[in-house]
């Protein structure tokens, strides 16, 4: 599996590497220092990009391996795209998303969100006996 520096290298370079033609053609977003803004996780790190038309898209590539994670994503990605309903965000796994040096891996795009994370739901409510009832803002 790639590291994540040499994911984030290929990332650098989207117009020869990134083989997903809708990230390809977005632009990424960077922080006040320029560089690519990513967010890792145990099995994946994901590089927020707005496409050409003005959405926010998530660029999703794995740097550890989990069992059968491509046939897991083509169906979540086959469900999603058949069901049509309005809470689940438009997903696509890209069997040819990336190349990293040398070697294509796949990648998953979806809909970014915008919104609070559980992690800062947690830290805001942790004190309140009632953290069900919170309105979240």
């Amino acid at each position: 599996m790639p590291t994540i520096p040499s994911i984030r290298t290929s990332v650098e370079n989207k117009s020869v590497l990134i083989l997903d033609e809708h990230a390809k053609n977005g632009t990424f977003r960077r922080d006040a220092r320029g560089r690519l803004i990513a967010y890792t996780g145990g099995f994946s790190v994901v590089f927020p990009y707005e496409a050409s038309d003005g959405t926010k898209w998530a660029f999703r590539c794995w740097h550890s391996d989990i069992n059968n994670t491509q046939r897991r994503y083509e169906l979540i990605s086959e469900a999603i795209q058949k069901a049509h309903l309005a809470f689940l965000c438009d997903f696509d796994y890209i069997e040819k998303g990336i190349n990293v040096e040398g070697t294509i891996y796949p990648t998953t795009r979806m809909r970014w969100i915008e919104g609070v994370t559980i992690k800062e739901y947690i830290c805001k409510y942790r004190q309140s006996a009632s953290t069900g009832n919170q309105k979240i803002s």
